[in-house]
């Protein structure tokens, strides 16, 4: 199980690794 900690880190993880690819994620916020 993961920690609700670990969970938020593993998205904003994922998120980086997202905009390195080129995906726009945080585009949304702007």
């Amino acid at each position: 199980m993961l920690t609700p900690a670990q969970k938020h880190f593993q998205q904003v993880m994922a998120r980086r690794a997202g905009l390195e690819t080129g995906e726009e994620t945080l585009v949304e916020r702007t």
